[in-house]
C-alpha cells in the first residue's frame, strides 16, 4: 500500500468501534447481520463517508477491492460483490495484528514468515511482513518447505535442509496466481532482498526439472514479474543472469548449450516483457581467445542482443 492507504489502514480499526461493536457496525454499513447477504459496494462508499474516512472518491473502489481479494483480479465482479461477514471481521483482524507489529507489540508469536505472504496480506500491503523486517528480522531467515510428493518418481531429489523456500521464493510463486500479490510484494521483494541478499541465490525444486533447483530469477521469469523485482534479483545476485543449469534427465553432465537452461532462455520461453529481455544476455560458446573476457562466465561469452547483433 502507498501512504495513503497506510494511513487509512491506522485509521480503520481505530475508527471502527471496538471488539463487541464490530456486528452492530457492520449492520449499521448495510451487511444485513452477520449471515445476511452483505455490504455491497454503495453501503460501502456511503459507511466510510458517513464514519469519517480521509478517502478520496476514487480510492474508495480499491479499498473495497481489497476485501473481495478472491475476485480482485475482475472490476464486474468486485461491482457486483457483498462483502460477507467473515470477510469483513478477517480484514478487520488483519488490520489490528498489523498495527500491533508496526508497533512491536506481541512479535514473540512470530517464528516464520510462511503465513503472512498470501493474497489476504497482500490486500493490506504486508504490514505485518514489513514491520518484521524493522523490528525481528530473522524471522524471515526461517525456509518453508513443501510435502514431498514426487517420491516414487525416479528423478527425484530427496530434500535437503537447504532446499526450503525463503520468503522470496513464495512471493514470486504466489504471484503467478494472483495479480493483487503481484501488484503488492515488489516492495516487500525490495526490503527482503535489501536486508538477505543471499536470498537470490537460494534454490528450490530440484526435484522439477533443474539439476541444482530453480534461482529466484527464474521463477520471475517464468511467473512474469516486472522488470523492476528483475532488476532487484539481478541486483542481490548478479551471477544468476548468466549461469548454466543442467537439465535434471542430465545429471552430473557439463552444462552445454544444448543440455542446460538459462535466465534468457526461460525468459524468451515465458513471453517476458521487452524491458526484461533486455537485461539478461545470451551464450554463446567462448573461443580461446575470448577466455578471458569480462563477458566470459563459465566457459561461455554472454552478449546482450543489441551488442551481438
Amino acid at each position: 500500500m502507498g501512504a495513503a492507504a497506510s494511513a487509512q489502514r491506522t485509521l480503520l480499526v481505530e475508527k471502527l468501534p471496538k471488539c463487541t461493536d464490530y456486528t452492530k457496525a457492520f449492520e449499521d454499513m448495510g451487511g444485513a447481520g452477520i449471515l445476511g447477504e452483505g455490504i455491497d459496494f454503495d453501503a460501502f462508499k456511503s459507511g466510510v463517508q458517513e464514519l469519517g474516512f480521509e478517502v478520496k472518491d476514487e480510492e474508495i473502489q480499491d479499498y473495497y477491492r481489497r476485501f473481495k481479494v478472491l475476485i480482485a483480479d475482475d472490476p464486474k465482479k468486485v461491482a457486483k460483490a457483498r462483502v460477507n461477514g467473515r470477510e469483513f471481521f478477517q480484514f478487520l483482524l488483519v488490520e489490528a495484528t498489523a498495527q500491533q507489529a508496526e508497533a512491536a507489540e506481541h512479535l514473540e508469536k512470530y517464528k516464520h514468515m510462511h503465513e503472512i505472504l498470501g493474497p489476504i496480506e497482500a490486500a493490506h500491503g504486508y504490514p505485518t511482513a514489513h514491520a518484521l523486517l524493522e523490528h525481528k528480522p530473522e524471522v524471515a531467515k526461517e525456509l518453508w518447505f513443501p510435502p514431498d510428493t514426487q517420491a516414487d518418481d525416479e528423478l527425484f531429489t530427496a530434500r535437503t535442509a537447504e532446499a526450503g523456500w525463503n520468503p522470496v521464493h513464495l512471493l514470486l510463486v504466489s504471484g503467478g496466481n494472483s495479480t493483487i500479490v503481484k501488484a503488492e510484494a515488489p516492495p516487500l521483494i525490495k526490503s527482503l532482498l535489501e536486508k538477505f541478499p543471499e536470498f537470490a541465490q537460494q534454490r528450490i525444486q530440484p526435484e522439477l526439472g533443474l539439476e541444482k533447483g530453480h534461482l529466484p530469477l527464474y521463477l520471475a521469469l517464468q511467473y512474469g514479474w516486472d522488470v523492476d523485482t528483475v532488476k532487484q534479483i539481478l541486483f542481490a545476485y548478479e551471477d544468476a543472469q548468466w549461469t548454466m543449469d543442467v537439465m535434471q534427465k542430465n545429471k552430473g553432465k557439463a552444462p552445454s548449450l544444448k543440455n542446460a537452461t538459462w535466465a534468457r532462455k526461460i525468459a524468451v520461453e515465458f513471453d517476458a516483457a521487452p524491458a526484461v529481455l533486455d537485461l539478461l544476455p545470451e551464450p554463446k560458446k567462448a573461443n580461446k581467445k575470448q577466455l578471458d573476457a569480462p563477458t566470459v562466465h563459465g566457459g561461455f561469452n554472454w552478449q546482450h542482443e543489441a551488442a551481438s547483433a
